[in-house]
């Protein structure tokens, strides 16, 4: 039976059929025809507007030609067929694609090789998920958290490196555990398989604080365990448990090194506050009078401490007098003298009155040559003076 199409309108039928683009050269790599798909790919609205063109006539760039023509040449010049090339191009729009192109010589009948002829498939998608999937497994590989994949049944599918390491297996060493099982404690194996797994094949996911056992030490590796079941897109049923683990080893060491600073920081504050009692102590004789002996050397901090503590005692005990005994302070220069003045207006201020005792010799002879006048405090030379002189005033024998 004749066909009713003629052979030529069939055979443009058919090119125009196929899924890729077909296209033929002569030896020069001039285009002497291709199918439609060919055409609409260059920007052209027929194949018949691609005869007689090169492919620098072609949109394409000056770089992408020149590959062009060599594949060209090579396939020609050595009567050899190449498959599958991958190649990037410039499409009429000036978008990239990339393409799987094949490039077969073209024979006369005797045999000699007349041009080209090429066919290719656009495998921008297939390109762009392989690139993906590249730049996931370079995030996998590099990222500091356990990743991994098992079996429903728990038999490990893969392991990242720094999964490797958190549980002792090695960076590189090709060594896969028979079951999950062996990166846990023993005592932790009833609760992951009673408790965590089931979830996750029930549920479809389970998160929470865990540990690992490190194969190498035996050691606990305290972790923040996540767990997802991936599942069948059809039947939804799990087909592989995958995890992202975070270890926490360094988390609870920062952790304990805080707690340790407040701790630490808690007990100096302490001490500082009973050394500032110690240095500045207030010491109640009887009702009314209290002593406060200064020892050591004294500067604006400690002088501070020691009004504090004075006026707050004479607010508090009711004190009509207070004795300042500076016979243990080895120095008394300017800024102690001036600490004295401002304590005993403060201290009168309240309704009591000063008086201070332990004026040694050569106290009273630095302070005369510094110009402090001390005519406004009662003064005596040592603190059993001042002492009776403070009962007497209130009718009490000492």
């Amino acid at each position: 039976m004749t066909s009713p199409i003629p052979p030529d309108s069939l055979l443009s039928l058919v090119l125009n059929t196929l899924p890729g683009a077909i296209f033929w050269k002569d030896r020069n790599s001039v285009y002497l025809g291709c199918n439609e798909i060919f055409a609409r790919d260059v920007g052209l609205s027929s194949p018949a507007d691609v005869v007689g063109m090169t492919d620098a006539e072609l949109s394409s760039t000056a770089e992408q030609t020149a590959i062009f023509v060599q594949v060209d040449q090579r396939v020609m010049e050595s009567n050899t067929a190449e498959y599958n090339i991958q190649e990037q191009t410039t499409n009429a729009d000036g978008t990239t694609s990339w393409v799987e192109t094949t490039k077969i010589p073209l024979r006369a009948a005797d045999g000699s090789v007349i041009g080209i002829l090429g066919t290719y498939v656009d495998i921008t998608g297939r390109k762009n998920a392989e690139l993906d999937q590249q730049r996931m497994s370079a995030v996998i590989e590099n990222s500091l958290d356990f990743i991994g994949i098992t079996t429903v049944d728990g038999k490990p599918l893969y392991i990242n490196p720094a999964g490797r390491l958190m549980v002792g297996l090695g960076e590189t060493v090709e060594i896969t555990p028979e079951t999950v099982a062996t990166s846990f404690m023993p005592e932790d194996l009833d609760y992951f398989a009673t408790v965590i797994w089931p979830t996750v094949l029930r549920e479809g996911s389970w998160a929470g604080e865990f540990r690992f056992r490190n194969a190498l030490t035996n050691a606990p590796v305290p972790i923040y365990y996540t767990l997802f079941a991936i599942k069948d897109l059809v039947t939804g049923e799990p087909t592989s448990i995958a995890t992202v683990t975070r270890d926490l080893t360094e988390q609870r060491r920062l952790e304990a090194d805080r707690q340790r600073t407040i701790v630490q920081e808690e007990i100096i504050q302490a001490q500082n506050m009973m050394l500032a009692e110690l240095s500045t102590p207030l010491i109640p004789i009887t009702e009314g009078i209290v002593i406060m002996p200064l020892i050591g050397m004294m500067d604006a901090r400690r002088a501070q401490q020691a009004l504090e503590a004075l006026l707050h005692g004479v607010s508090t005990m009711r004190t009509h007098t207070a004795i300042i005994d500076i016979t243990g302070v080895p120095v008394v220069d300017t800024h102690v003298a001036n600490a004295l003045l401002q304590a005993t207006q403060a201290v009168k201020l309240l309704g009591a009155e000063v008086l201070l005792t332990g004026i040694r010799p050569e106290v009273a002879q630095t302070l005369v040559g510094l110009g402090v006048d001390l005519g406004n405090i009662q003064t005596h030379s040592n603190l059993q003076q001042g002492i009776a002189v403070a009962l007497r005033r209130y009718g009490r024998d000492f």
